[in-house]
């Protein structure tokens, strides 16, 4: 019997020796891959964040485009159309354009039309100092009066963080000299976020500089090394990446913040648990068990690893132009060579633009025509950065 009991618990022994150097075999392997994964993860989703928030932007920006470059705007910076505030620039117009901000300057940098308003309220608020001093007379902001360029960033004031748009006061036909500036700008408050959020399906925030939220360094040396300018924070639920983001000054202007559930990471724990109470049952199935696992997840990197290459490979020695574009707007997220080629710009200059921009033909006609291209090949008009227009197929 003491035989027998000997045998037992040095097999007992045994197992559990060989279950402790599974698991930590397991944790070395499999837990530092699947954190691995779900940090760049997790930082890919930061940075789509970003730019949703940057689209928005745009969105301004083409608004403030619309704003700028028209005959009767020329004309009231010249205090040469006084009825032309009262017709175009009321409530109604802060509500329907979703801002919170539009003021004209003259070309001396005197305001001729300024106003600060929560569109969804239609209550007028007053400017504080600090948003005065950003609109006054040679503030960064006017630093392209005389070219047909925008300026367009965050703007941190008392009365929340703007995003503002800048842009000459130009003729209906783009044509100068400029005689002033525009500046259109809303807040990318709380209630500006959620919408972000919701149509972006992501858990995003936005926190102060200060806010005791952001964590003060990462124990990861793998994101330290690789991602300095983004922190990851995780908790046994959710993970969680944090990005500075500058102001229009290239001065640190807020954090973003994107959260996430560890989906990818506790199914990870699920499946080694598994694997281990298998193990416990048997050591040759449970070995055999975590060799299959470990050559699949490999193959599974792997694969998609290729594939990624494929896609882009594919993508980027196409001879057709190829760009993907939001579904309302029209603005490109990702654009080939060829496209480029065909534009006469790089893929970099196409990012964040209206792909309307580099037709020929009227924004309501392009609506109608891109709602047609998604059952049948359209010829379309597409403009040359040389002035030069193009027929395509589209």
């Amino acid at each position: 019997m003491r035989r027998r009991a000997k045998t037992i618990i040095f097999t007992l022994l045994s197992l559990g020796l060989l279950l402790s150097l599974f698991a930590a075999a397991s944790s070395w392997l499999f837990f530092d891959s699947f954190k691995r994964l779900e940090a760049n993860s997790m930082l890919t989703e930061v940075s789509r964040a970003k730019e949703s928030i940057r689209i928005q932007l745009d969105h301004i920006d083409n608004i403030a485009s619309d704003y700028s470059c028209w005959d009767d705007a020329y004309l009231y910076v010249q205090n040469k159309n006084p009825q032309f505030a009262a017709s175009n620039l009321d409530d109604h117009t802060f509500s329907k354009l979703r801002l919170n901000l539009i003021a004209y300057f003259s070309v001396d940098g005197k305001m001729v039309f300024g106003k600060l308003i929560d569109y969804r309220s239609k209550k007028t608020l007053q400017m504080s100092s600090t948003l005065k001093q950003s609109l006054a007379p040679h503030a960064p902001l006017f630093t392209q009066n005389q070219t047909d360029t925008a300026l367009k960033g965050f703007l941190s004031t008392p009365e929340g963080l703007l995003m503002v748009v800048s842009r000459p006061v130009l003729t209906s036909q783009g044509r100068g000299p400029s005689n002033g500036t525009i500046i259109t700008g809303r807040f990318l408050d709380a209630a500006e976020i959620k919408d972000i959020a919701t149509r972006t399906q992501r858990s995003l925030a936005i926190l102060p500089l200060d806010s005791t939220e952001i964590p003060k360094n990462t124990d990861d040396q793998y994101l330290n090394n690789f991602y300095p300018d983004i922190q990851l924070e995780t908790t046994n639920k959710t993970i969680t990446g944090y990005q500075y983001v500058n102001d229009i000054f290239g001065k640190q202007a807020f954090v973003l913040r994107v959260e996430a559930a560890r989906t990818l990471f506790q199914q990870g724990e699920k499946t080694i648990a598994y694997y281990l109470v298998l193990f416990a049952a048997t050591i040759l199935i449970s070995a055999g068990g975590v060799y299959r696992i470990f050559e699949r997840l490999t193959s599974s990197l792997q694969k998609q690893k290729e594939a990624q290459e494929h896609y882009h490979t594919l993508v980027d020695k196409a001879a057709e132009g190829i760009v993907l574009v939001t579904q309302n707007g029209h603005f490109i997220l990702e654009a080939n060579p060829a496209f480029a080629f065909l534009t006469g710009t790089t893929v970099q200059e196409l990012l964040g633009c209206s792909l309307l921009d580099f037709f020929a033909d009227s924004k309501e006609d392009l609506c109608e025509e891109f709602s047609r291209v998604m059952y049948e090949t359209r010829e379309l008009k597409l403009r040359h950065r040389s002035g030069q227009t193009l027929f395509v197929e589209v």
